[in-house]
């Protein structure tokens, strides 16, 4: 009888321990499975994302221009919502039919060095807006980063992804974004635009150099040199320089490019794109130039051309105008109903601006109609002899946004933020001091001047261009709506994330916005100009302590597939106490239970 009670205590012993094991087994693999989510990836060990785009950040020795081949940056797409629009890689996302429609891009670094990429307009939760120790850390070589975030309404249109590290995306990495749903029912003709055939013209500067340099930089991917003897200009007069002078609009540039591009290639053998007699096409515009603004010109196409958004949002249809300028990082958004029958070669040519009694560079895309033949190699030259101007507010005193934002005309002064454009080329250019990002600087630092707002309130923000240079200024994490133009107040004035402040004689530009994006370290207002960006021509517009997430980046619509700082979803630390505290409980037993 005792011999039966051992044997069963025994065997009542055995299963209970393997039970206990296979506890213990299964809470270690979660704690493992959850350190390694905590921890950013190695390419090729993180599994494959089903659902989600894939962006590969590589180098090609293949550029090629003007009949030579270069060392470029560029993006590899793949996945779900890859596609090629006239010739460029293009990450198109249809959200109409999504209850919760997300942006789920995985970001692989192919590079030797580190990468963060940034979708420029667009409004994430601030750990995913993909800046370099603001928002997150870069992705190391050899890493991969997912970012995951609900798409809202607003954030529907035409955007572009570039690096945010260096001066990678003027090397070339970047690519369009477009965000597609129905336009509003109310918004003219929406049914034929919704049907409209997309064509992109993607422009870039290529292989910059200091204009009094023209030698500099021949490999073409040496931007810093150009930035050392920019800064070694400005050390040299920086101790005597006279803040308070209004300096005259300029009439050069301090940086000149040796070629200007369109979907990638020179006018001389441009991108041609067929389109059907009788149709509707939506040409979307987008800026992705280092530092050059243009005049993009419609040439024959202008009686039929129509101004329908600009950064992503719409204006009420403007017509009658023979372009559209587009500053560095805007975008334009234009339709051209072509008539039945018509048949013709069209040019859409993007001008670099400059002065009409100088020769200037251009480039440009063509729209081969009903059929025709595609022109001749060299049929377009890559100058002209005459150019287009200057961009100041030509267009933008055109626009009136269709859907405007919430009235700015009771904003007080204690929300109005004076943002003066100082000191030259970027280097003491907000209020006089300068903000700088790895990898420019070697170490972080917050923002020691940072604009200051309380969550849901409006706030404006005054600039005035004491500087000889038009500025291109930006403001992540929210879209703004332009309120005063060279001391002129706008009636409902475009919605946009960019806005150009014209050159010098303390010109003013006035924009308004709903502080309703709270994020940690802030969201980066800056000029897009990458020469000025780099010389910390950036501050950050943060919020209050205490500032509560609004209901459309509550904890219900976080990403919750792996994101943050550079690694993937980190493990809350108490579910991660409890994990150990259990694992030890297990442990106590199973050599309690194996004594048996």
């Amino acid at each position: 009888m005792r011999k039966v009670l051992v044997v069963s205590r025994a065997g009542a012993a055995g299963r209970l321990v393997l039970l206990v094991k296979l506890l213990s087994v299964v809470l270690l693999a979660v704690m493992v499975g959850n350190a390694a989510a905590a921890t950013p990836g190695r390419v090729g060990v993180i599994p494959p994302y089903a659902s989600a785009n894939v962006v590969e950040l590589m180098k090609t020795s293949q550029f090629r221009v003007n009949g030579k081949d270069y060392v470029r940056l560029q993006a590899k797409l793949s996945g779900p919502d890859a596609t090629v629009v006239s010739g460029v890689p293009t990450l198109t996302i249809d959200i109409s039919k999504a209850t919760h429609p997300m942006f789920r891009v995985l970001y692989r670094n192919a590079l030797a060095s580190p990468a963060i990429m940034h979708a420029h307009g667009l409004t994430p939760p601030g750990n995913l807006d993909g800046v370099p120790y603001l928002s997150a850390l870069p992705i190391a070589a050899d890493r991969e980063q997912l970012y995951v975030y609900e798409l809202l309404p607003q954030n529907v249109g035409t955007y572009f992804i570039h690096s945010h590290y260096g001066f990678q995306h003027e090397q070339g990495l970047a690519f369009p974004l477009v965000i597609k749903a129905p336009l509003p029912a109310a918004y003219p003709l929406a049914t034929a635009i919704d049907k409209a055939k997309d064509v992109v013209l993607y422009l870039e500067d290529f292989c910059p150099y200091q204009s009094d340099n023209p030698d500099q930089n021949p490999s073409c991917f040496d931007s810093m040199a150009v930035y050392n003897t920019l800064k070694a200009g400005w050390a040299a007069g920086a101790a005597t320089f006279d803040f308070s002078n209004c300096m005259a609009p300029g009439t050069d540039t301090d940086v000149k490019y040796r070629a200007q591009l369109a979907n990638y290639k020179t006018l001389d053998n441009p991108v041609t794109v067929r389109v059907d007699a009788g149709e509707m096409i939506r040409l979307r515009i987008i800026n992705s130039a280092g530092m050059s603004h243009y005049w993009v010109d419609f040439g024959a196409l202008a009686d039929v051309a129509t101004i329908i958004s600009v950064d992503g949002q719409l204006v009420k249809p403007v017509t009658g105008q023979a372009g559209v300028w587009v500053a560095v990082a805007q975008r334009a958004d234009v339709t051209f109903r072509l008539a039945a029958g018509t048949k013709g070669v069209f040019p859409i040519i993007a001008q670099l601006e400059q002065l009409p009694s100088r020769p200037t560079q251009q480039s440009g895309i063509v729209l081969l109609v009903g059929g025709a033949d595609a022109p001749a190699r060299g049929a377009y030259n890559v100058t002209t002899p005459s150019g287009p101007g200057y961009m100041a507010v030509q267009t933008e005193q055109l626009l009136h946004a269709f859907e405007p934002l919430p009235s700015a005309a009771d904003v007080s002064a204690a929300n109005s933020f004076a943002v003066n454009l100082t000191g030259d080329n970027g280097f003491s250019s907000i209020n006089t001091k300068s903000f700088q990002l790895p990898p420019l600087i070697d170490t972080f630092a917050s923002n020691p001047h940072p604009l200051l707002v309380t969550g849901g309130g409006t706030y404006c923000l005054d600039f005035t261009n004491f500087n000889a240079d038009s500025h291109a200024m930006h403001l992540h994490g929210h879209s703004f709506q332009v309120t005063g133009l060279l001391n002129k107040t706008i009636t409902d004035g475009a919605v946009r994330d960019t806005v150009l402040v014209p050159k010098g004689a303390c010109n003013k530009v006035r924009v308004c916005f709903k502080a309703d994006n709270p994020a940690q370290e802030g969201w980066p207002l800056h000029c897009h100009m990458n020469q000025h960006l780099a010389a910390g021509m950036l501050t950050t517009v943060e919020y209050q302590k205490g500032t509560s997430l609004p209901p459309a980046r509550s904890k219900d619509h976080a990403p919750s597939d792996g994101n943050v700082g550079g690694n993937s979803a980190a493990v809350p630390a108490g579910r991660l106490f409890w994990q150990v505290m259990l694992l030890a409980i297990f442990s106590t037993a199973l050599l309690s239970v194996s004594r048996y």
